[in-house]
């Protein structure tokens, strides 16, 4: 059988390049091709180590409103932040690299994020699922769960037969079918992929369904290591008075310590926090889970980029907070 791993990667950091090499290395020599797709340059000693490498220049992100977003109420103040608009990018990740797999006439994929760091015997599961969907005459392998009471499959690693996959995904490469796409009776719902991928895969009997997330199923490995979920970070603009705001809040369960401009800032569990920051400044965060960085973000506040500020995130604080 002729098998490949797809990583989806965007290397915009040293970290994230060195996660990516790490997440290569521990793929190779286990029965599959490797291919990275990535809307950014990847260095030449990472790209020869896999046996493709699909650079597709145009980073295109969806506008904010079109997005999911995040939202905090409290007493205090009522705050929103919309996702990153990151959803349209990936779509086109997994299109480059799932029809080139489907005209290299591959018989399965596993399309996965970069930093994903598989232990040997995580591995082996992921394998053994692909030879059980292929026994269970399935034509896809998802990991399914809950997310806001609804069923969806996970993107963050996924499997199947590239024909198929191409036939019944129709993914979307741009914005146009991106928002027909994710329409439900003409109505474009701000909704994420996972939600989105399953509804449109509705033939189930052709789907071997993983009744898990998968950081669970390979509890050996590091899954999703960069991922944004356990953290907000962003600067905001308060509407009642202009000002910019940087807002932080830590939704996972142990302490994080975000580094602002060399300035250490311990959160605790659930707990958040705001400041005013000043006009014509750059700020610097650094996130840490002990001595390892798992973040990093930076922002020009200045006049030209609060249009760009209030779009993504805005806070309105009652009138009891002085």
């Amino acid at each position: 059988m002729k098998k490949i791993l797809i990583i989806d990667t965007y290397p915009n950091t040293q970290e994230h390049i060195d996660c990516l090499s790490d997440c290569v290395d521990r793929l190779r020599n286990k029965g599959y091709d490797l291919m990275i797709v990535s809307h950014l340059p990847v260095p030449l000693e990472v790209q020869n180590k896999v046996n493709y490498f699909i650079y597709d220049k145009e980073n295109l992100l969806l506008p904010y409103h079109l997005t999911p977003y995040t939202w905090l109420s409290n007493q205090s103040f009522y705050l929103r932040v919309n996702a990153r608009g990151h959803q349209i990018t990936i779509c086109k990740n997994m299109h480059n690299g799932i029809s080139m797999a489907n005209s290299l006439k591959y018989d399965f994929f596993i399309f996965m994020e970069a930093d994903n760091l598989f232990e040997s015997e995580d591995f082996e599961k992921l394998d053994q699922l692909s030879k059980k969907m292929f026994d269970a005459d399935k034509n896809m392998l998802f990991f399914k769960y809950k997310q806001y009471e609804s069923d969806v499959y996970e993107t963050l690693i996924f499997g199947g037969k590239p024909s198929y996959f191409i036939e019944k995904a129709m993914i979307p490469t741009n914005i146009e079918e991106y928002i027909e796409w994710t329409s439900v009776d003409g109505n474009f719902l701000s909704q994420s992929l996972e939600y989105s991928f399953y509804n449109k895969f509705e033939e189930k009997d052709f789907i071997l369904e993983v009744e898990s997330t998968s950081n669970i199923l390979f509890n050996k490995s590091i899954i999703n290591k960069y991922s944004g979920s356990d953290h907000l970070c962003e600067v905001l603009t308060n509407n009642s008075n202009n000002e910019f705001i940087l807002f932080i809040k830590n939704f996972g369960t142990k302490k994080v310590n975000f580094n602002i401009d060399g300035i250490d800032n311990i959160l605790e569990p659930g707990c958040w926090s705001y400041r005013y920051i000043d006009n014509d400044i750059e700020i610097s965060v650094l996130i840490y889970d002990g001595d390892e960085i798992v973040g990093r973000k930076s922002f020009i506040v200045n006049e030209e980029n609060r249009k760009l500020f209030s779009e993504k995130a805005y806070i309105e604080f009652n009138n009891l907070v002085v």
